[in-house]
């Protein structure tokens, strides 16, 4: 058990920090260099009155263990009743429905959330309305029912435990790292990360791809990658950004990065003060994308450049959809309706 002040100095201290390539043709938040930008969390409490949580209290931080991660796996056999699985394995997959030719995908979810919390339910049943496939929730509530920074400091250690169960059955099954794929929201992006670096690291092997959905930014840093979502973490990594410099990661750190309506704020979210409608914009946007053939995005360096039609003949690329578009590159812009259906096309 550690303070937190302590925790920080000695990340800092001792990671091997992996410094990204800043390119002006990308966004980049300057800002974001600095961990320690937004020292305030604004939240709401168990009342839903605001409160504003000091990120550099002292709190007690231990280490998550495989008893702190659950994992339920849904399959076209049981669409809507999980098997509930340990992350240490000691469940075994071959007392459940799971069928290994089929698409594994592995979803996390975000801070003061759980495996039935919006993100889980939206994206599921948007994956099983198109496709037959074996669809992994990892369940890290124990851990995000914490105070945030508690929960900042397990996103690693909770990847690596998910990476090892991923790489499991890799071995068990003899499946390759190019059938699992990675969606996560929030800290869940960052843990999705962490999982595709955790693979990569016992396998030598990169999973196929890594949808972020608004990772989260307080606390995370671009010069670290130790900790959060970057393209060496999976064959391809696609962001997309809708809270971005509040709840929300604002630069570029995918292969791909999509802002729609700029990636800061959405329509339909007024008064959004604590940022939590765009934030969650993200996966309504992702699992609307899944089911539809829209969100058509164009290759651009902002949104006023955008809407005046500068990057109207510029490379175009689909936002989301259920295998992402591995063949672009850099920031997209689009814009949305303020409600369902989110997508103009």
């Amino acid at each position: 058990m550690l303070p937190l002040m302590k925790v920080i100095i000695a990340l800092v201290a001792v990671l091997a920090v992996a410094c990204p390539v800043k390119s002006a043709s990308r966004h980049y938040d300057l800002k974001e260099e600095d961990p320690l930008r937004i020292l305030y969390l604004r939240a709401l409490d168990a009342i839903r009155n605001t409160y504003y949580g000091d990120l550099l209290q002292e709190v007690a931080v231990s280490r998550a263990n495989t008893p702190d991660v659950k994992i339920y796996l849904y399959t076209p056999n049981n669409l809507n009743t999980p098997s509930v699985l340990a992350s240490d394995g000691s469940v075994s997959l071959s007392s459940t429905n799971f069928d290994g030719s089929l698409p594994i995908f592995f979803l996390t979810h975000g801070w003061n959330n759980n495996y039935q919390s919006a993100m889980n339910v939206n994206v599921k049943a948007a994956i099983q309305a198109v496709t037959n496939a074996n669809i992994f929730i990892v369940d890290w509530s124990s851990i995000t029912y914490r105070f945030y920074t508690a929960s900042y400091l397990n996103v690693r250690p909770v990847g690596q435990i998910v990476g090892d169960y991923i790489y499991s059955i890799m071995t068990t099954y003899g499946l390759p790292a190019s059938q699992f794929r990675l969606i996560g929201h929030s800290l869940g992006a960052h843990v999705s990360g962490c999982i595709g670096a955790q693979v990569r690291a016992r396998s030598q092997l990169l999973v196929s791809s890594i949808v972020a959905l608004d990772p989260a930014n307080l606390l995370f840093e671009i010069d670290n990658i130790d900790n959060r979502v970057d393209p060496s973490d999976a064959s391809f990594v696609q962001v997309i950004h809708t809270n971005a410099r509040l709840l929300g990661f604002g630069s570029a750190i995918g292969h791909a990065d999509y802002y729609p309506n700029g990636g800061s704020n959405q329509p339909g979210c007024e008064l959004d003060l604590l940022g939590t409608c765009a934030h969650s914009r993200a996966y309504y946007y992702y699992s609307e994308s899944i089911i539809s053939s829209g969100f058509t995005s164009y290759n651009c360096d902002s949104l006023p450049s955008y809407n005046n039609g500068s990057c109207s003949d510029n490379l175009r690329s689909m936002m989301g959809q259920l295998y992402v578009d591995t063949s672009a590159s850099g920031t997209y812009y689009l814009n949305t309706n303020s409600e369902s259906p989110y997508s103009q096309g």
